[in-house]
């Protein structure tokens, strides 16, 4: 049982131990599988086959099933749920997406996706803006493609992956962290970067929030990107390089859209803004309130750039940081629960 990765916009799923999905929260754009109203029970998708991984997008959600197949669901204004043309209605129930056999890991930002195969190449479909995709395109019909397909050098060998809103990293095997696309106003970086580009070395693992980008390397966690909220462990800013994050080696990290929370064996903590008490803490009581001048976002508020504990009934085996709130899977002893604190 765990958390489809990635930062869904008021809703949350999860797979159970037998591979069924269910999600729950927002659905005006389809997000749980059917075209009916919200619900704050957790809702059984019909993704019809067992599922081994999930990912949640702004407002869609894709699994990849046992069979090898990848099914989406929920928004597709950017064809991030199905092939189709901008402003495209939504998908429900799921559909499944034409990518390449034998898909090993996959991965949703805000409006696109990418998915490796089983030889190592990247494939991404959905919003094509800044060049995230991989490959030179302003149309929305975006088939799955290999990332940079017309460039001089194919990315092979790649072995996770993290999607933030503007930009699209691999990590090949060997540590080296390849990104493509805008890197969110990071003057280190110009506008774009295009073919992929080597960003980092020694990386571990990596996972990209809506802004913002974490990873575990073996000197430690780091992040980089927008920090409009102190998600990336400064007060306000855009990081030109990674970022040291103060939390241990080896965390699972899990960035949201404003938030950065981190899970060491059994232990969760959350840093960032807490506008809606996605840091688990309570109210605003850490700082007062940062001004914003970005109009993609709105106030930050009781904004911490320290690793904020969670108080949990029990350890965490899992965590996911949505848009304004945050879960959980806590092992009460007798099973995994999820426990979700933030925006209602």
């Amino acid at each position: 049982a765990g958390f489809f990765t990635g930062s869904g916009d008021g809703f949350t799923c999860v797979t159970t131990r037998c591979g069924s999905a269910y999600c729950w929260g927002r659905n005006d754009r389809g997000q749980l599988g059917d075209q009916r109203a919200t619900d704050a029970s957790p809702r059984r998708i019909a993704v019809g086959a067992a599922v081994t991984q999930g990912s949640l997008g702004a407002r869609h959600a894709c699994a990849l099933r046992v069979d090898g197949v990848v099914v989406c669901w929920g928004g597709n204004d950017r064809a991030q749920a199905h092939s189709g043309g901008p402003n495209e209605p939504p998908i429900a129930p799921p559909g499944p997406i034409g990518v390449g056999a034998g898909v090993t890991r996959l991965e949703s930002g805000p409006i696109h996706n990418c998915v490796i195969l089983d030889d190592g190449r990247v494939q991404c479909w959905g919003d094509p803006i800044g060049l995230k995709l991989g490959w030179d395109s302003s149309a929305h019909i975006m088939p799955p493609v290999p990332a940079d397909e017309t460039g001089a050098t194919f990315l092979t060998g790649a072995i996770d992956l993290g999607l933030s809103v503007h930009t699209s990293c691999a990590l090949v095997a060997g540590g080296d962290l390849y990104c493509w696309g805008s890197l969110y106003r990071a003057p280190y970086f110009g506008s774009y970067g295009y073919p992929p580009g080597t960003f980092a070395t020694d990386v571990i693992s990596v996972n990209g929030g809506w802004t913002h980008l974490v990873a575990d390397s073996i000197f430690g966690p780091i992040a980089t990107q927008a920090s409009d909220c102190g998600q990336c462990g400064i007060v306000h800013g855009y990081l030109e390089i990674f970022h040291p994050l103060a939390v241990a080696s080896g965390a699972q990290l899990a960035p949201g859209q404003l938030t950065t929370c981190a899970r060491v064996g059994g232990s969760l903590s959350c840093w960032g803004d807490n506008r809606h008490g996605q840091l688990g803490i309570g109210g605003p009581c850490v700082d007062d309130i940062i001004p914003n001048d970005d109009i993609d976002h709105p106030l930050c508020g009781a904004v911490t750039t320290t690793p904020q504990t969670v108080a949990l009934p029990g350890p965490a085996v899992d965590v996911s940081a949505g848009y304004g709130h945050t879960c959980a899977l806590v092992d009460d002893g007798r099973e995994l629960v999820p426990y979700c604190f933030g925006e209602a």
